[in-house]
């Protein structure tokens, strides 16, 4: 992995290792480690429990100051107790609104995360469900009838406050434009789709981490032969994301040992200009500079910054997903400057 920092390279090593992805390289030498550095990368990656088991798995595990070891076992027992947690509210949930006659599609999270080798080891954030537009307003009412309050944001979902996981309730399952050519949601390649343009929507935007991109490597992992590649390729064409899923399926093959199959090896040197994306601002972009003041000040303030962030990508969304990336640019300024709600949005 040339031109990537050394406590980079190792935390790869480690999510491999978690993962059950290695390619059987030698561990590299740990002296001048900036353990610290490590420690950081993966809290701001949201994968420190990833780290922790695949460092403690090492056949070798190397010797590492007791402050960074402790702090990275304290990450990844919280990570493993509210993963648990949110697992069992959104399985609660999902089988109380299948008994109600409706028909929801578990998305992201708590989903992927059946894909890992152990599930509690995903970092756990909102728990999102997807409803066909004819039931839609049907959910909503089942969620107030069940003591939620669904929110409108300025997307066309609704947010309901819950503990452990708030709840996002989705009328759309794709972060793409509507097209008669999209898979229908619950199938492998709607799910393959969903997560992929759903990491692009944040790279455009003010960033994504290595969790998101650990969640498509284990999709594509999990659900090996359930899905046509060649088909899965023309799927990627129609949506117009070809070149944005030949960068995505490389980073992968070569950063975290997952082959796809989808496309053959391309250049690996452009595989820097994602990592750049995820190194500088970290999960979902929220430790890139100036960030965490823009979330904390008002509400102006954090969508002004969103926007002026997507306009920074501009050389990077045109090239990898141009038409998403003006309707992006488009439907944010719309969305969350004053026009109604039911437009795109990168919060």
């Amino acid at each position: 992995m040339e031109g990537r920092r050394p406590s980079e390279i190792k935390v790869f090593l480690f999510l491999r290792t978690a993962l059950g992805t290695g390619r059987g390289e030698a561990a590299p030498s740990w002296e001048n480690t900036d353990w610290q550095e490590v420690a950081k990368i993966a809290r701001e990656q949201t994968v420190s429990a990833l780290v922790f088991a695949g460092l403690s798995s090492l056949p070798c595990p190397p010797d590492i100051p007791e402050d960074v070891s402790t702090s990275l076992m304290l990450d990844s027992g919280r990570t493993e107790h509210k993963s648990s947690l949110i697992a069992a509210q959104a399985s609660s949930l999902i089988e109380k609104m299948r008994s109600s006659g409706l028909s929801p599609i578990l998305m992201k999270g708590p989903a992927v995360a059946a894909y890992y080798p152990e599930p509690a080891f995903r970092a756990g954030g909102d728990i999102d469900i997807y409803f066909r537009e004819e039931e839609f307003s049907e959910a909503l009412k089942f969620l107030k009838d069940s003591g939620f309050n669904p929110e409108p944001g300025p997307d066309g979902s609704y947010v309901c406050k819950a503990s452990p996981a708030s709840l996002d309730i989705h009328p759309r399952y794709f972060d793409l434009r509507p097209s008669p050519l999209l898979p229908s949601p619950g199938s492998p390649e709607a799910e393959i789709l969903m997560l992929s343009s759903h990491i692009l929507k944040h790279a455009m935007g003010p960033g994504v981490g290595l969790r998101q991109i650990c969640d498509m490597a284990m999709a594509l992992r999990g659900l090996e032969g359930k899905y046509d590649k060649q088909g899965m390729a023309s799927i990627f064409k129609a949506a117009g994301l070809t070149r944005w899923n030949r960068l995505l399926c490389d980073y992968i093959r070569e950063r975290l040992g997952v082959d796809a199959g989808i496309y053959p090896a391309g250049n690996r040197r452009r595989l820097g200009r994602l990592d750049r994306i995820i190194f500088s601002g970290g999960n979902f972009g929220h430790f890139a500079k100036g960030r965490s003041k823009a979330l904390s000040d008002n509400s102006l303030s954090r969508k002004t910054d969103t926007f002026l962030r997507l306009l920074g990508r501009l050389p990077f969304g045109l090239r990898y997903g141009g038409r998403e990336y003006l309707s992006y640019l488009s439907t944010l300024a719309k969305g969350n400057f004053g026009a109604e709600p039911g437009t795109n949005s990168l919060r």
